[in-house]
């Protein structure tokens, strides 16, 4: 108790150094907290993005599907899954719903011309959290049953400068290779807020898509599940009610972006971290090393009364840890600050690929102010040991001259 009591009157002898150093511990955590919040909340918004508005948990199809060409003609692709194979799908736990899926490529067109787009035709009332992800910037979304109707990107609308409640034709190829066209009227405009999906893609019904490329068939089944966290698990499962040709598989395999993403923000966070960390073991090291030069009378002092050289290296090292876990301390409340103001003042910033600006976002997560003060103490501790060190090492009597 003696000893801490005495490292703290230590750290408290040159106030202006030691708020200087708290400091830039307090900023260095607060860095730490911010990148990996907004790291965390872009990851989030990425996952969400990838499974309401594309893939869902799960998607079962062909061998054929996953592993042909584009260029494979789509028969040879498509499943027409028993409903008995699609009732053990739907009894599994976990699983919310069932549905198919057939997605093509074709043209779009308006009075004001054509656009080769992307269609997919899903089930609205089966897929209802695909449904209600779409944001409509004007009309409504499809509803369950519709028939003939159509909700286009908002970049594709402004290219066919169409308005909602206009006749569209849509217009593809068959399964067996011929041509088809329907008329849909146009009920929607929507925005992922992806400038590829909104600039390319249109939604129509299941039974629609059916209609124009002439099948009952699906390319794919889509499961959504109760938990993102079973997702995993509950694959294996339904892989084993599947039969051979057919082929399980999760959001993250085919999310390639997502884990892009990941991939990314670790490597940043990473690189942020490091760069602290070396400011933080150089900013301690200095104060230390200064704080060792000017007590090196009192450090011959206490070695001839007694102290071993172990003693006054313990001794730095917790003046170090006293220090680290002040400025983190200060860190934590600082971050929390800066992380509430952050998000309180709804800053919009336009993302690369994005078509709209996205709200940034930052969460005051627990394992960052945790991960935080434990790296800041350690460095803090690791920086007391060099100069500590040497002081330990000086001759009892160079030292007790600077007395004189």
């Amino acid at each position: 108790m003696i000893k801490l009591r005495l490292a703290f009157r230590n750290i408290m002898r040159n106030r202006r150094r030691t708020l200087l150093n708290l400091s830039m511990i307090a900023c260095g955590l607060t860095a730490i907290v911010i990148s990996r919040g907004l790291a965390h909340c872009l990851i989030i918004k990425v996952e969400e993005a990838a499974i309401n508005t594309q893939y869902g948990h799960l998607q079962f199809a062909s061998q054929k599907f996953w592993e042909g060409s584009p260029k494979d003609r789509l028969v040879t692709k498509l499943i027409e899954p028993e409903a008995s194979l699609i009732e053990k799908v739907k009894a599994v736990p976990g699983v919310k719903n069932v549905s198919g899926r057939l997605s093509f490529y074709g043209l779009i067109s308006s009075p004001d011309g054509s656009l080769s787009a992307r269609g997919i035709g899903f089930s609205p009332d089966q897929e209802k959290p695909m449904n209600e992800s779409l944001l409509i910037i004007d009309g409504r979304p499809l509803t369950p049953g519709s028939k003939f109707e159509v909700i286009v990107g908002s970049g594709l609308n402004q290219q066919l400068g169409a308005k909602v409640g206009d006749s569209l034709t849509l217009m593809g190829y068959t399964v067996d290779g011929s041509v088809n066209a329907i008329d849909s009227e146009l009920v929607g405009v929507f925005q992922t807020k992806v400038t590829e999906v909104d600039n390319s893609t249109f939604f129509i019904s299941l039974p629609t898509a059916q209609r124009l490329l002439t099948t009952d068939a699906v390319e794919r089944v889509v499961v959504r599940l109760d938990e993102t966290a079973k997702t995993n698990e509950i694959r294996n499962q339904i892989q084993a009610l599947l039969p051979e040709h057919l082929v399980a598989k999760t959001w993250t395999e085919l999310a390639t972006f997502y884990q892009q993403v990941v991939d990314y923000y670790k490597v940043q966070n990473l690189m942020v971290e490091v760069v602290i960390m070396l400011l933080v073991l150089l900013s301690i090291a200095n104060t230390v090393g200064m704080a060792i030069s000017e007590r090196t009378g009192e450090i011959g002092t206490v070695r001839a009364l007694g102290d071993t050289r172990r003693d006054l290296v313990f001794q730095f090292m917790m003046e170090g840890l006293i220090l680290g876990l002040m400025g983190g301390a200060l860190g934590c409340l600082l971050g929390l600050t800066v992380t509430t103001t952050i998000n309180s003042m709804q800053i919009m910033v336009q993302v690369p690929g994005a078509s709209a600006p996205v709200a940034i976002e930052i969460a005051p997560l627990f394992t960052s102010f945790r991960d935080g003060i434990l790296l800041t103490s350690a460095m803090a501790v690791v920086a007391s040991v060099v100069p500590a060190v040497r002081a330990s090492r000086m001759k009892i009597v160079e030292a007790l001259k600077r007395n004189i």
